[in-house]
């Protein structure tokens, strides 16, 4: 359900993380937030339709028509927005090696603080990582991308899965330590990658990529083997891992 009005984003910054979309009118872009596991707010008119994602935007602005922006947001069956979740409180510590990293040693080192391969929650969780973890290699690499490794492990029993429900995108994956949701966990295409490799082993670990040479992964989360700081084709390589003293608020 919907919620329809006269209104728009009052960030403009938190609204450059929406996307602009094709749509016939307001009502239909209405229909594609609809029908969107993650949009949770469209905006615009009759020839404008952005699409939000959870969590990209904190507040709206009511206005009225003489603004000409109208806005709708996913809701509850009361008309109410739903319960908001609460986050845990992250301590994050972000590292990184030159010489690249592993999931394995990552969590090894993790785990003399005390802690764990952190993740996000939400988008502040997201940001704080991911542009962190940019910050650390401020000049492009030779590589296609960069990566962080996060939570997340794949279960035993989703390798080799051929699709089964159980083990559809990040229900394959588990090891989120106290982590509510995986909502901003987002996948490309052909990912999450459930086969095993041509050296034997299963990428069962997830990171989160960012652009060096190409960018449709960029801010994406891939898995990867975790035994190794790179993939077979050396183009995509872990050179941090996000770690947590995680902990209730």
């Amino acid at each position: 359900m919907m919620l329809h009005f006269w209104g728009y984003p009052s960030s403009e910054e938190e609204s450059k993380s929406c996307t602009l979309n094709t749509a016939a009118d307001f009502q239909g872009c209405m229909d594609l937030c609809s029908g969107m596991e993650w949009c949770m707010l469209s905006y615009g008119n009759d020839t404008t339709c952005i699409l939000c994602d959870i969590y990209t935007i904190s507040s709206i602005t009511q206005s009225d028509s003489s603004k000409g922006i109208e806005i709708a947001v996913k809701v509850d069956v009361q008309n109410s927005c739903p319960v908001e979740i609460v986050s845990n409180v992250y301590t994050y510590k972000l590292f990184s090696s030159n010489a690249g990293v592993t999931r394995n040693n990552a969590l090894a080192s993790c785990e003399t603080y005390g802690g764990w391969l952190a993740g996000f929650e939400n988008i502040i969780d997201y940001n704080y990582i991911f542009n962190t973890a940019r910050s650390l290699f401020p000049t492009p690499l030779n590589y296609q991308y960069l990566t962080v490794w996060i939570s997340g492990l794949m279960k035993t029993s989703c390798q080799d899965d051929t699709g089964t429900a159980n083990c559809a995108g990040i229900k394959a994956f588990g090891e989120f330590p106290n982590q509510n949701n995986q909502d901003l966990y987002r996948f490309p295409p052909g990912y999450p990658n459930l086969t095993k490799l041509h050296n034997g082993y299963y990428q069962r670990g997830l990171q989160l990529t960012w652009s060096q040479q190409l960018t449709a992964y960029n801010g994406m989360v891939t898995n990867a083997a975790t035994e190794f700081a790179c993939n077979g084709e050396q183009k995509i390589c872990a050179f941090s891992y996000a770690c947590g003293i995680l902990g209730k608020a």
